[in-house]
């Protein structure tokens, strides 16, 4: 099941990008990792981290948003 689309439009929006030097990791090894998160896509690339904006998961919108999907099928 999609989520319906008058329930997408009211839905909260991640930043489009975010980019931040994590200043605590010269004290660990450089990694390369990617999160899929509930409306966006973090990537940690040794000392930076990149968020950007994704489509909605919809068992994570239906979750932390339950009162939007009441009258949707």
């Amino acid at each position: 099941m999609a989520i319906p689309k008058d329930v997408i439009g009211r839905l909260p929006k991640a930043e489009i990008l975010w980019v931040r030097w994590n200043t605590w990791s010269h004290y660990t090894r450089w990694y390369v990792a990617r999160f899929r998160l509930a409306n966006a896509v973090r990537y940690d690339i040794g000392p930076i981290t990149i968020l950007h904006r994704a489509p909605w998961l919809e068992e994570s919108a239906r979750s932390l948003h339950p009162h939007l999907f009441e009258g949707a099928l």
